[in-house]
């Protein structure tokens, strides 16, 4: 599919790598060398880390599926799962982080745009957006 991938022994390693600044996912396990892949997503959400997770497991149950969707996995797949249901997960993961950086770059571009007005406009506009 001419993916690029990454892979990481553990969830520490891939902590204390540089996260690459383009599209993509992260494909979690639930049990991980170092931690279990459940408290790894809640730490990615602490530390502000936006990728959007695929969770899989071999021994997973409802109340895992139910924890990991609501933390924002994109999937929950249990194994043995088919080779097409993860690149279906993965792919629609990519697009969702694509579509995330559309919107978060979007809104970088607004926030910067009163910083390019002269100082008198500025005052002006803050005037303006306090309603009077």
């Amino acid at each position: 599919m001419g993916l690029e991938t990454r892979t990481y022994s553990a969830a520490q390693d891939f902590l204390a790598a540089a996260i690459p600044d383009c599209p993509g996912c992260l494909i979690v396990d639930i049990r991980l060398p170092d931690m279990n892949g459940l408290d790894f997503q809640a730490q990615l959400s602490k530390l502000g880390v936006q990728l959007p997770v695929v969770m899989m497991t071999g021994y997973g149950d409802i109340p895992m599926s139910v924890r990991a969707m609501k933390h924002g996995a994109v999937d929950f797949l249990p194994k043995p799962f088919k080779d097409q249901d993860m690149l279906d997960a993965v792919l629609a993961a990519i697009e969702r982080d694509r579509q995330r950086r559309a919107v978060d770059g979007d809104i970088s571009k607004t926030r910067e745009r009163p910083g390019t007005l002269p100082p008198r406009e500025q005052q002006e506009m803050l005037l303006l957006t306090a309603g009077k």
